[in-house]
C-alpha cells in the first residue's frame, strides 16, 4: 500500500495551479529575485527555498516540477514512518493495527489527491509528524531541540500548523526543560532561517494578514466541495476511531478520547480560517492530527474475536468516503508530465528578454512575469487587484504595494505570451479583449501536448514584436 502511494504521488494530477506557481518563484529566487521586493507573494518563503536548490545546483526548466514530487515522495516517506513509529511506542509492537495511522494518512490524501503536492502543507506534515516523533522517543535537551526545529519548519511553512501544537501537551512527558528545550529549537531555527532568507518579521506579518484577508474577497467558494463534505469527511473519520477505543485497554481510553477530539476542535479551526474558499490545504492540519489519534489508537488496540465488531465503523467509513467525493464537480483532464514537456517548449518559444502573462497551469516556469504581480487568481474575476486594493484601503501596513492594474502591463509591457482568458482579471475585459485582438495571435506548439494550451494561450504577433523591439 506504502509503495503504491509514494508512486501516486510522483505521477498524480496534483494541483496544475498551485504547483506551477511554487515553482515558478522557486525559479525568481533562484535568480536573485526578493519577495515583496521584486515580485508580489503572499506565501511564506520555505517552499520555495526547497525549489530553488534544483536551480542552484545548475539544473534548468521545468523538470522542476519533477524535483518538487521528490520532495513531495520525500515528505511522505517520513511521514508514514512516523506514524508507524508513533503507534509502536512504547511497545515496539509490530501488530497490523500499529499501521492504522498510515492506512488513514494514505487513505485521506488519495480520497483527497490535491492535498499532498508540491505545497507548503507537505512539506509541513512530514516535519511536524517527525518532529512529534522525536519528542515522543527521546529526552536529551539536543534531540528536543531538534524536535523544536522540524516543528518551527512544519509551523513557519504553514502557521496554520499551530493548531497541531496541543499534540505535544497529549503525547510525550510535560517537563519544564524538556518545554524550554522544544522552544529554543524552534526559535534558532526562525532566527537561522530569516537571517539567511532576508524574509523578515515585518514580511512575515504582511504575508500572514494578507492571506487571510484574501480569504474574504471573491465571487464564492473556488475548493470544489462544499462544507457538509468537510464535516461529513471529519465525522466519518473520527466516529470510526471511536468505534476502534474499544479494542485499546480502558487505562488508555481517555486519552484516545481525548486525542479524538482534539482532532475535532482542529477541524473546526481549520473550518473557520477557510472564509469563502475551501480548499482542500486548508484542512491539511485535520488530515495530520487524525492520522496521528489513528496511529496512537492503532497501536494500542488489542485483537479479540469478542472485539471484532469495533471494526465495522472503519469498514463503514470506507464504504462511505468514496460517496463523498460524488459531491465534487468533475475535475478537468490534466498529465503531469505532458505538461513539463509543454512548459519546456513555452520556453523555448520566449524570445530573450521576453516575458508572459498567463495563469500557471500553463506558465513556462523560468520565464519572467510581465507584471509585479505576476499570474493573477483564476479563481474570481480580477480578485487579486480587488484584494489588493481592499488590503491596502483597509489595513495600515508598514509595505507599501505598487497599484494593481494588469490593463496597463497588457498594453505597456507586451509580454510574449498571453492567457485568453486573462481580460477577466483585467478590470476592463473589452479593452483587455481589443489589445489581444489586435497584437496576439493563437500559439501554435506542435501536437503532443496538452489540448488546453493550445486552445487558450495567444502568443505576440510577429509585427507587434518586431515593432516592440524596435521601440
Amino acid at each position: 500500500m506504502s509503495l503504491a502511494w509514494l508512486a501516486f504521488l510522483l505521477f498524480q494530477r496534483g494541483h496544475p495551479f498551485d504547483e506551477a506557481e511554487h515553482a515558478h518563484v522557486g525559479w525568481l529566487i533562484s535568480q536573485g529575485k526578493v519577495p515583496i521586493n521584486d515580485f508580489f507573494q503572499h506565501h511564506l518563503p520555505l517552499l520555495w527555498s526547497l525549489l530553488a536548490l534544483y536551480f542552484r545546483v545548475g539544473l534548468t526548466g521545468a523538470g522542476v516540477l519533477i524535483w518538487g514530487r521528490v520532495l513531495v515522495i520525500l515528505s511522505g516517506i517520513v511521514s508514514l514512518a512516523s506514524l508507524w513509529l508513533l503507534a509502536r511506542y512504547p511497545s515496539d509492537s509490530r501488530r497490523l493495527m500499529g499501521y492504522l495511522g498510515c492506512a488513514f494518512f494514505i487513505g485521506l490524501t488519495g480520497f483527497i489527491p490535491e492535498l499532498f503536492v508540491i505545497r507548503p502543507e507537505t512539506i509541513a506534515a512530514g516535519c511536524f509528524l517527525l518532529a512529534l516523533l522525536i519528542w515522543n522517543h527521546f529526552d536529551g535537551w539536543a534531540q528536543l531541540a531538534l524536535a523544536g526545529a522540524f516543528a518551527g519548519v512544519a509551523m513557519y511553512a504553514t502557521p496554520r500548523f499551530v493548531l497541531l501544537g496541543g499534540f505535544f501537551f497529549l503525547l510525550g512527558k510535560n517537563h519544564i526543560r524538556r518545554w524550554i528545550s522544544l522552544a529554543a529549537g524552534a526559535l534558532i531555527f526562525l532566527g537561522v532561517y530569516t537571517k539567511l532568507s532576508g524574509f523578515g518579521i515585518d514580511k512575515v506579518i504582511f504575508s500572514l494578514r494578507f492571506s487571510s484577508y484574501l480569504q474574504t474577497v471573491g465571487d464564492g467558494a473556488a475548493g470544489g466541495r462544499h462544507e457538509s463534505t468537510w464535516a461529513g469527511l471529519m465525522l466519518i473519520t473520527c466516529l470510526a476511531l471511536a468505534g476502534l477505543t474499544t479494542m485499546i485497554p480502558k487505562s488508555d481510553r481517555f486519552r484516545a478520547a481525548a486525542l479524538i477530539g482534539y482532532s475535532m476542535l482542529v477541524f473546526v479551526a481549520c473550518d473557520h480560517v477557510t472564509g469563502l474558499f475551501r480548499y482542500a490545504q486548508a484542512y491539511a492540519p485535520f488530515i495530520v492530527a487524525v492520522s496521528i489519534a489513528a496511529a496512537w489508537i492503532g497501536g494500542r488496540a488489542e485483537w479479540a474475536e469478542e472485539r471484532v465488531p469495533a471494526l465495522v465503523p472503519v469498514l463503514i467509513a470506507m464504504l462511505l468516503l468514496p460517496g463523498l467525493e460524488m459531491f465534487r464537480p468533475t475535475r478537468p483532464h490534466f498529465d503531469f508530465l505532458a505538461s513539463v514537456r509543454a512548459r519546456n517548449k513555452l520556453a523555448e518559444m520566449v524570445p530573450a528578454g521576453g516575458t508572459v502573462l498567463v495563469y500557471t497551469r500553463d506558465n513556462p516556469i523560468s520565464i519572467p512575469d510581465a507584471s509585479y504581480y505576476g499570474i493573477p487568481l483564476a479563481d474570481g474575476k480580477d480578485r487579486l487587484c480587488r484584494a489588493v486594493n481592499g488590503f491596502e484601503s483597509g489595513f495600515h501596513s508598514r509595505i507599501k504595494l505598487p497599484k494593481c492594474d494588469l490593463l496597463n502591463t497588457l498594453r505597456n509591457r507586451k509580454p510574449y505570451f498571453v492567457d485568453g482568458s486573462i481580460k477577466d482579471a483585467t478590470g476592463n475585459a473589452g479593452q483587455a479583449e481589443q489589445i489581444i485582438e489586435k497584437d496576439y495571435r493563437s500559439v501554435d506548439i506542435g501536437s503532443g501536448y496538452p489540448g488546453y494550451i493550445q486552445s487558450e494561450l495567444e502568443r505576440l504577433d510577429s509585427a507587434a514584436l518586431a515593432f516592440q523591439q524596435k521601440n
